[in-house]
């Protein structure tokens, strides 16, 4: 599977919230509004656990939050952009989010870590998240997150007992 494939462009916004949680629900929204069998408040409960337990900041302005539900898709991409910045207590005091890449997966994708890992690699890239940041509209950013994710696959780990042992989790 190529990531571009799970690129919609219905599914990226300009972020007007402030901080992580009301971010997040602004991206639910454009899921929910593509897929209203999704069960907002559970998601977005699963993040927020997920978000305590592990910052998902990635660093460079970049926010990673992913959950694993029940759904029939194998993964619903959204991506918000903040150009002010959101606060996140995973980043340093004088750092602000400006990029979220969520990341929705359903329980029976079994190479979640795999996606998770390619678009942390291409966001840790600053030229490339300052293009995205700075792009000077919707649609351009849109053409600039296909050309990034455009041919990238997941990495393919080998199978092992401990990666079946995670991925059933």
């Amino acid at each position: 599977m190529r990531l571009d494939k799970i690129i919609a462009r219905s599914r990226i916004i300009d972020l007007r919230s402030l901080t992580l949680e009301t971010a997040l629900e602004e991206l639910l929204d454009v899921c929910i509004a593509r897929f209203p069998d999704l069960k907002r408040d559970a998601i977005l409960k699963g993040l927020l656990a997920r978000e305590s337990t592990m910052t998902t900041y990635l660093g460079l302005g970049v926010a990673l939050p992913h959950v694993r539900v029940k759904t029939s898709r194998r993964y619903i991409l959204a991506i918000g952009r903040s150009r002010p910045g959101i606060r996140h207590h995973g980043a340093m005091s004088n750092e602000r989010v400006h990029l979220i890449v969520m990341l929705i997966a359903g329980e029976s994708a079994r190479d979640t870590l795999q996606v998770l890992a390619s678009i942390g690699r291409l966001v840790r890239e600053q030229e490339l998240v300052d293009s995205f940041v700075n792009a000077p509209d919707i649609d351009t950013l849109y053409e600039r997150l296909l050309g990034g994710f455009g041919g990238m696959r997941p990495i393919q780990a080998q199978q092992n007992r401990v990666n079946r042992l995670m991925f059933r989790q």
